[in-house]
């Protein structure tokens, strides 16, 4: 299995397990932010304070929620802008001629390649359903034929393995979630392998590696390149100190974690899993006439014994304070109310 491989995997049990912790907190808890009227099951007031479930409630803590999940539909409303200023700045691309014409005709890729004028150096695998490659007019002035050739056999790997989408998509997760910036570091790491596995065939394909590292240390002495949304380039700026380093030197690379971004997300992931194991569950009912639900443990006889005791309850006034209880002379369930 290749390391990109081990990457995704690695990656995809991260986001799946996040996504399965966030569900069943919003399953648990948004109940508590739709209805008006709570009623608070006596086990629960002696299982759980009854002033966090308040809170919970509370309208101030759901226009803070509500601010949350706005602040992540603002992340993906300016990646999908970003995208389309990028798509916008390749959008008046000219077929090759001269010297790039002649070489991606020997790679059977003239018609998946085209140029921009632009005096940046640039070598990009961009496009979501027919992806190019986009060479520069930056690019072919400090190059030769030689490096131009290792260059474009590095970007048809990428075009070939549609790396380019697979990095849009790990945008798109990485905004969806972004109070786990280890999503971040994991990113980058598949991204850089990526790299180096395109490296690694470029220099097979031309018996040597002198012809890619020099391309590389002339694109390192310009601009820094920024990594694009959906897109696979070869002079993004933190990939290419590692790159040559190991088609110099042979260093391998080693992946780490940032202290802040595991610090980070390993507070919200211990947040969520409290949220999550709470020993709390909410019933929703109708039978009272209005908008309610009540409150339980999550234990499958007090939920029972709650529901069956529902109706004898009808005649219960909801106090307006969560610290005074009810408890009628029924037994097993009887409840303490709040409304809003």
């Amino acid at each position: 299995m290749t390391k990109h491989k081990s990457y995704v995997i690695v990656l995809g049990i991260i986001v799946l397990s996040i996504v399965s912790l966030l569900v069943s907190v919003c399953q648990k808890y948004l109940p508590f932010f739709l209805h008006s009227t709570i009623y608070y099951c006596q086990n629960i007031i002696q299982t759980v304070s009854v002033q966090p479930l308040s809170m919970i409630a509370s309208k101030p803590l759901f226009v803070g929620s509500l601010a949350v999940m706005s602040f992540i539909g603002f992340r993906l409303f300016a990646l999908a802008v970003q995208l389309l200023k990028e798509r916008k700045q390749f959008q008046h691309s000219i077929s090759p001629h001269g010297e790039l014409q002649r070489i991606t005709q020997e790679l059977t890729i003239a018609a998946q390649v085209r140029m921009i004028k632009t005096s940046q150096p640039l070598a990009i695998c961009f496009g979501i359903f027919r992806p190019k490659i986009y060479i520069s007019s930056g690019l072919l002035n400090i190059v030769n034929a030689d490096e131009l050739r290792a260059i474009l056999t590095h970007e048809k790997y990428h075009l070939d393995h549609r790396d380019n989408l697979v990095m849009l998509m790990a945008s798109v997760v990485q905004n969806l979630l972004p109070f786990f910036p280890i999503i971040k570091d994991f990113i980058k790491h598949y991204r850089i392998q990526r790299e180096l596995e395109a490296d690694a065939v470029a220099i097979t394909d031309h018996n040597g590696n002198i012809h890619l590292v020099s391309a590389l240390e002339k694109l390192i002495q310009h601009e820094p390149q920024y990594a694009l949304v959906g897109a696979s380039g070869l002079g993004v700026f933190d990939t290419l100190e590692t790159r040559i380093r190991y088609l110099v030197h042979k260093t391998k690379y080693k992946p780490t974690i940032t202290f802040k971004n595991g610090v980070i997300s390993g507070v919200f992931l211990l947040v969520f899993l409290a949220l999550s194991l709470a020993p709390v569950q909410a019933i929703e009912f109708h039978d009272l006439g209005g908008d309610a639900i009540m409150t339980c443990v999550s234990s499958n006889e007090c939920a029972s014994s709650c529901k069956a005791n529902i109706n004898k309850s009808i005649l219960m006034s909801p106090m307006q304070s969560s610290s005074q209880s009810y408890s009628p002379s029924f037994a097993p369930a009887s409840f303490a109310s709040v409304s809003y």
